[in-house]
């Protein structure tokens, strides 16, 4: 991984300096905390497209995931980088419609900050 070495100087009082310096990924853009890519449609009918919703990035570090139904109960929840949601509450069928997701995660292009984010994604199923 290429890595961009940040460094700063700071000229204090009485002539004394200090330093502090600090490696974040090359491709970060330093406008955001990570270019992160969440999918607005959700179609778990087994061909391998969309078959799950799964929050993508290549610089996620720590994610929470919560998906709630139009009536905002919660259906589903993840912890993890690699967790994904199938359309399904305790393994049983949702029907299609609206649903809404709340994330929160860090990333590797700033790893002490949380972010927090939310939206909507449409479940369609085959009825």
């Amino acid at each position: 991984m290429n890595v961009r070495r940040l460094s700063i100087g700071i000229l204090l009082v009485l002539g004394c300096t200090a330093s502090a310096s600090a490696q974040t990924p090359a491709d970060c853009d330093g406008n955001s905390p990570v270019d992160l890519f969440v999918p607005n449609v959700l179609t778990p009918n087994s061909d391998s497209k969309n078959d799950d919703f799964r929050v993508h990035s290549k610089h996620l570090l720590k994610l929470h995931v919560e998906i709630y139904n139009r009536w905002g109960a919660k259906v589903y929840s993840y912890d993890g980088v690699n967790g994904s949601w199938d359309g399904t509450l305790y393994g049983v069928v949702l029907g299609s419609g609206t649903y809404f997701y709340d994330i929160e995660f860090t990333s590797t292009c700033a790893p002490t900050q949380a972010v927090k984010s939310g939206g909507y994604l449409t479940l369609l199923r085959a009825d």
